[in-house]
């Protein structure tokens, strides 16, 4: 039984060889994510801030009153652009323009119409923005207008970001900013500089990215503009961010906010508590960052502005996936949803089917996350969208990826594309193809996933984009890996590390490491179970995987991110428990799940517990394989079982707890698999079916077809353990053919391995079955497969079967002695050793029945020694 057991742990151990490719896709979009709630808080307003000069001059009765109503206009538009209300900011911002040219005013001119061409571009007409930024800056360049022709080369330096064409948008910044130096316009400079620091946080350059904020706020503090100053502060703190100075970005939001305080701007101070949220999550104090979070809640609804409201809620909710508490997410959610439904606000429900999106992805309920993105897609598309609209279905294509489903996630890779191309966004047409690769590898088509991988490298490294092209890399090596080909996978997943290394991305280094690792742990899962297991590969795979980890650990004990530390921990425990390490493996799991618990990450912690159950699960099997040795100590063996035994159920107790807390319905199934195996080997077979029957309930609900094969056989081996073959046979040949279905390794072995146990039971393979050293006539029978006349049988008799079955008691019971006709039960056999006494006896003699009720049937030494006789007596003759 101990074999079976080590298989079942062994297909938990690891991740999967058709899991391998989440961890990537997961961490890049979760980078992407954090990155883009970064730049929202330092860039909610999208213009230049010119509204409150405009304002001043409609009050200034020296003015005529053209010149007075086109700065009432232009206030008006851009404080709508701010609302991202992009067509009335259109309206207004080309009256505006006009009336500024018929009094005439030059400067007003310009900036109107720079604004009407913002307004154009954040309707996501990109194609007739460049279009009139480019045919106006020609026009201002013929003429020596230096301000008008900086102002165009801003304006198409703003589309090209918008277009992911960040060296073209970095070029176009910087002889717009030279421009503005000419003429001596500080405040434009200084607009320029932010968005210059906007694409450098896209590009993830922290240090370039801080620097054109700190001059930005450098010439806000000349010109004494309060809220620009705030704005700076803003920029700062998110560069601060990206380059991992997280105190010094939290620093940077407390200045901005006490800026926007000070004049008033109750708009900017959502952005500032947003940013300082985003500070805490990334100081890993989600509790925190959620307190800032319900500020700006409460900062929106009580000024009624809906898109602060929203960027708030994602905040908050993002804050409680972070620490595992999917429950109160998902409510967090729900009630946006449905007060923005109300309100009849399309732009805010559409975040708020964003919100639930992340929420059931991150529930490992990929069907439902599914029905939230079709929302949001049919919103977004109302809305126009457009490259909103590609994003979230890339994201779907993920979720698509997660459930298996190849083809959905191609045709949403297809759509996705066709947008990128209309917007001329190559970029995202890279983007487009790395998430290509994984669509391609769940279907098995690996050398077209590698193609597409080929052609995203191909234009990362054309956009310079060394970060994207490193991450791709990594893709290369995990399809490498699940096709089998794990030498030439690590090794491309090494050069990613190197290229990661080379662009002085720590968190990216880092990330490689690990993920190095984890492909070395799924490395030692098959070479487990080859059909020639070689111990010395083993050993090098996971020594492998332990020096990656070390690798990541160094970093991320630098950068002080628990979370990241335990997730190294957690790869190196798997390591050792690949080579059957049960002990270091505990120690490694409870110092992960330590670093988890100052992280306030429930979720982690949840998978963390799982794993030492496993632990726990293996040191018994091991102790079990120790007690059969002749030699053993079998005192000592049998209290550590029991040990082991006590300490997989408190642990399997806990994991089934911290998984609830979490409201995971796959982490909870998990749970309940380890708790019915625990169950298992304390005789406890109702139990272990009832939470058997639990897990596939769930697996079922959330559409885990790979862990329902592996629960589906879990019942087998509740069935086998209790000798009743027949079903067990029946629930093991389902489970394959559920795990043969959706082509997973891990459930298929599993099933396999119980299925040839169960086989070697029933029909006895000869010679390795016994214990004892048979007769010379009945080895030549067996080798020679048997004769027309059966020998009478001299097979081991009661009287040579009591001793060994004597000392297996005693190892047991603990004591000196035990006398043979003695009642077990009296002589301190309890519950649990009564079970453990029978699975020994059940591996010692391989082919005899051991019914659950053996030693109520068979009370002493006496009585099992002629019942195991007889079974083999009977075995002998129904043989021949």
């Amino acid at each position: 039984m101990a074999d079976a057991m080590a298989s079942t742990t062994e297909c938990r151990t690891a991740s999967g060889l058709g899991e391998a490719m989440n961890p990537t896709v997961k961490r890049q979009m979760q980078r992407s994510r954090l990155t883009q709630e970064v730049r929202n808080a330092a860039d909610i307003i999208p213009v230049d801030g010119l509204s409150a000069q405009y304002t001043c001059m409609a009050d200034d009765s020296s003015q005529g009153p053209k010149a007075r109503e086109a700065a009432v206009l232009f206030s008006a538009a851009e404080e709508q652009l701010n609302d991202e209300e992009a067509e009335e900011a259109l309206k207004n911002a080309t009256s505006a323009l006009e009336l500024f040219k018929e009094a005439g005013d030059a400067n007003g001119e310009v900036d109107a119409l720079r604004l009407s061409i913002s307004a154009t571009r954040v309707k996501e007409s990109y194609d007739e923005a460049m279009e009139k930024a480019s045919a106006e800056l020609e026009t201002f360049k013929a003429a020596d207008n230096k301000r008008g022709h900086a102002s165009m080369l801003f304006s198409v330096g703003e589309i090209q970001m918008a277009r992911d064409e960040e060296t073209n948008a970095l070029a176009s910044l910087g002889d717009a900013l030279s421009l503005f130096k000419e003429v001596d316009d500080k405040k434009m400079q200084a607009a320029v500089l932010l968005a210059t620091s906007s694409v450098q946080l896209v590009r993830e350059e922290g240090g370039e990215a801080l620097m054109a904020a700190s001059d930005a706020l450098a010439l806000y503090q000349e010109t004494g503009d309060k809220l620009g100053e705030g704005r700076a502060h803003l920029a700062a703190g998110a560069a601060q961010l990206v380059d991992d100075q997280h105190d010094a970005g939290a620093e940077s939001a407390k200045q901005a906010l006490d800026c926007f305080k000070e004049v008033g701007s109750r708009k900017m101070e959502i952005a500032a508590l947003d940013l300082a949220a985003q500070a805490m999550m990334m100081k890993e104090k989600p509790q925190m960052a959620f307190e800032f979070g319900a500020q700006a809640l409460g900062v929106a609804r009580e000024i009624g502005y809906s898109r602060g409201e929203a960027m708030a809620l994602t905040t908050m909710v993002h804050t409680c996936l972070m620490r595992g508490d999917a429950k109160k997410a998902l409510l967090l959610s729900e009630q946006g949803l449905a007060k923005f439904r109300n309100a009849g606000d399309k732009k805010s429900q559409a975040a708020a089917h964003d919100m639930l999106m992340y929420v059931y992805a991150d529930k490992n309920e990929p069907d439902q996350a599914l029905l939230q993105a079709e929302e949001e897609l049919e919103l977004l598309k109302e809305l126009g969208y457009k490259r909103r609209l590609a994003i979230v279905m890339l994201v779907s294509a993920i979720l698509n990826v997660n459930r298996e489903s190849g083809m959905d996630a191609m045709s949403a890779v297809d759509e996705a594309v066709a947008i990128f191309q209309e917007n001329k966004d190559k970029k995202g047409e890279a983007i487009a193809s790395y998430v290509r690769v994984f669509a391609h590898l769940v279907k098995e088509e690996y050398s077209d996933a590698i193609t597409a991988a080929e052609e995203a490298r191909v234009i990362f490294q054309e956009l310079g984009d060394k970060r994207f092209d490193a991450e791709t890399l990594l893709s290369i090596g995990v399809v490498n890996v699940v096709k089998g080909s794990f030498e030439e996978g690590i090794g491309f997943a090494s050069e990613a590390q190197e290229m990661f290394q080379e662009v002085g991305d720590r968190k990216g280094t880092a990330a490689a490491w690990l993920k190095i690792a984890d492909l070395h742990v799924a490395q030692t899962t098959v070479l487990r179970l080859a059909e020639d297991p070689q111990r010395s590969a083993i050993e090098q795979a996971s020594e492998s995987a332990v020096a990656a980890a070390d690798g990541a650990l160094e970093i991320l004990r630098d950068l002080g991110h628990k979370k990241g530390q335990a997730a190294a921990l957690h790869l190196q425990a798997a390591a050792k428990l690949a080579i059957d390490e049960p002990e270091e493996a505990l120690t490694l799991e409870m110092d992960a799940r330590s670093l988890c618990r100052k992280a306030d990450d429930w979720k982690s912690e949840a998978i963390l517990v799982q794993l030492i159950t496993e632990a726990h699960l293996t040191k018994y099997a091991k102790e079990m394989d120790g007690l059969a040795a002749r030699g053993a100590d079998s005192k000592k063996v049998a209290r550590l079982m029991r040990e082991a035994s006590r300490k997989a159920f408190k642990a399997a107790k806990d994991a089934l707890g911290v998984a609830k807390r979490s409201d995971n319905k796959d982490l909870i199934g998990q749970a309940l698999l380890h708790l019915g195996r625990v169950h298992i080997i304390n005789g406890k077979h109702d139990q272990a079916m009832k939470a058997r029957d639990e897990a596939v309930a769930l697996f079922k609900e959330i559409g885990s077809k790979r862990e329902e094969a592996i629960a589906i056989t879990l019942g087998a081996e509740i069935h086998f353990s209790q000798q009743q073959m027949d079903k067990a046979v029946s629930i093991a040949e389902q489970g394959l053919e559920a795990a043969r279905k959706v082509v997973d390794a891990r459930a298929e072995i599993y099933a396999i391995t119980i299925l040839n146990t169960i086989y070697s039971m029933i029909e006895p393979a000869g010679p390795a079955v016994q214990m004892f050293d048979m007769p010379g006539d009945m080895t030549d029978m067996a080798s020679s497969g048997g004769s027309a006349e059966l020998a009478p049988y001299s097979g081991p008799t009661a009287d040579q079967l009591r001793p060994k079955i004597q000392e297996l008691a005693l190892s047991l019971l603990g004591s000196d002695e035990v006398a043979a006709d003695a009642p077990l039960m009296d002589s301190g056999l309890d519950s649990l050793s009564m079970v453990q006494f029978r699975n020994t006896l059940q591996q010692q003699f391989a082919g005899v029945p051991m019914p659950a009720s053996l030693i109520f049937d068979h009370p002493s030494v006496t009585a099992v020694a002629d019942y195991v006789a007889a079974e083999l007596k009977d075995q002998y003759y129904r043989s021949g």
